[in-house]
This record gives C-alpha cells, structure tokens and sequence, in this order.
C-alpha cells in the first residue's frame, strides 16, 4: 500500500514538475497572461500587484533552485531499486525543503495582502492551468479538423 502511494506520490510530482518546466520554456507571453488572470481574480490593487509578484518572482526562483538542486541524475525509468530508494529518499528531503520555503514565503505574502487573497491564490492558479490547457485542447482540435494534404497532391 505504502509503496503504490509512494509511485502515485512521484508521479503526480513528475506532471506537475513537467507543467512547471513547460511554463518556463514559453515564456513570457503565457506569465504574462498568468499574471494579468491571477491579478484580476484575486482583485489585487496595483499597489498590492506590485508587491505580490516581486515577492512571487522570488518564492518561484527559489522553488526552481531547490527543484533543480535535488534533480535526478537519471530518469526514473533507468534507476535500478537502490538509485529508486535514494530517489525516494532524496524527493522527501525537496519537499521538506519546499514546505519550509513556503511557510517564509506566508508570511511575506500576508504583509502585502489580505489572506483571503492569498487562500483565493491557489485556486486562481489552478483555474489559470485549466485554461491554459483547454486552449492547447481547442488548438488542436481545430488542427486535427482541418483537411489534411497528402504529401505531393496539390488542389489548385
């Protein structure tokens, strides 16, 4: 039992480490879009908006440094059981270290705003995610209906 949770634990890590790593890799055009979506739910004056996303910058540069510090030399498919057991191991201590980094980070967030804006933070965040992926989903069901051209023929 432990085991299977251990194996779903690292998994949903793995999904949610790839969405982190995908955001990262496009840019600034989908931060910004996050930052402008995240501002407007959790009705942030600009005063507010100033100061929540210096401090967020921060937090997630922080998050990204200890993620990349405690990243695995082999993917997890190319482990045998005592490079696992270590992974294993190694994962508990990141999350240690995460959780301590947001209980810091708390407590900057409540200088700056309302904590009923911070609780409405995740939920944005979250809503921000779906979004963006039912738009990857749309994109490509309209690629996916459009007709596609054999190699070679050409309609004229």
């Amino acid at each position: 039992m432990l085991t299977l949770f251990l194996i779903a634990t690292l998994a949903t890590w793995a999904g949610a480490q790839e969405f982190e790593e995908e955001m990262d890799n496009l840019g600034g055009k989908i931060r910004a879009q996050r930052v402008a979506f995240i501002t407007e739910r959790l009705r942030l004056t600009p005063n507010e908006s100033e100061k929540f996303w210096a401090i967020h910058n921060e937090y997630e540069q922080k998050q990204s440094d200890i993620r990349k510090r405690f990243k695995p030399k082999k993917t997890i498919e190319d482990m045998n059981d005592a490079e696992a057991d270590q992974f294993i191991n190694t994962r508990m201590d990141m999350e240690s270290e995460l959780l301590s980094l947001k209980r810091e980070y708390i407590r900057k967030f409540r200088d700056v705003v309302p904590a009923r804006k911070l609780v409405a933070y995740e939920k944005a965040d979250r809503d921000f995610k779906i979004f963006m992926l039912e738009k990857v989903r749309e994109r490509r069901q309209q690629q996916n209906a459009r007709p596609q051209q054999r190699p070679g023929f050409r309609r004229n």
